[in-house]
């Protein structure tokens, strides 16, 4: 819980920041770059800051997507590994787990990214993709006769895995999605 609140903080701090750049923007015109082609079109860049918070902001917004639903697949591998549970509860969970990775991935599935630039944009995308496949994997395996996760798991930190690179090339903080939605 105290890592939400920081990173609501930093967030609530770099959207204050990149408020604040946008005025002193807009009081000096629009600065504009070229976009390396060298044919004379000027494209509009982001600003580093814009691009951080927006990064920050689309990942928070990801991972509480899918978080409540994440609760509820939780609560169903709890007590299946408790070997007291009681059958009639542990179906009852296990319909609510299904439903609930169902739901994550429909939810991640209609997932709209805004303000990222194309290279972020499309590592969103790949990030996105992966998850969906997790809350896929989630689903198989609990109709399955044995319930194995790992391939849930192994594509939750493939998506962390993509996002690795783009944090660190804004200069935020390694994510770890399995804690955030947990």
């Amino acid at each position: 819980m105290k890592k939400l609140f920081m990173l609501l903080a930093l967030m609530l701090v770099l959207v204050t920041a990149a408020c604040g750049n946008n005025e002193a923007d807009a009081d000096n015109g629009n600065k504009e770059k070229t976009n390396g082609a060298d044919n004379g079109n000027a494209v509009e860049e982001m600003d580093e800051d814009e691009l951080k918070a927006s990064t920050l902001e689309n990942y928070l917004n990801m991972v509480k997507s899918v978080r409540i639903d994440q609760k509820q697949i939780n609560a169903y591998l709890g007590e299946l590994a408790n070997e007291e549970a009681d059958p009639t509860a542990l179906e009852t969970l296990k319909a609510d787990a299904i439903a609930a990775a169902e739901n994550a991935a429909t939810t991640l599935e209609g997932f709209t990214l805004e303000n990222l630039d194309e290279e972020t944009t499309t590592t969103f995308e790949t990030t996105l993709a992966d998850l969906k496949a997790a809350y896929d994997a989630y689903v198989t395996a609990f109709n399955a006769d044995e319930v194995d996760v790992t391939a849930a798991e192994e594509k939750i930190t493939a998506a962390n895995d993509h996002l690795v690179p783009v944090f660190e090339n804004v200069g935020l903080a390694t994510p770890n999605i399995a804690a955030e939605i947990n």
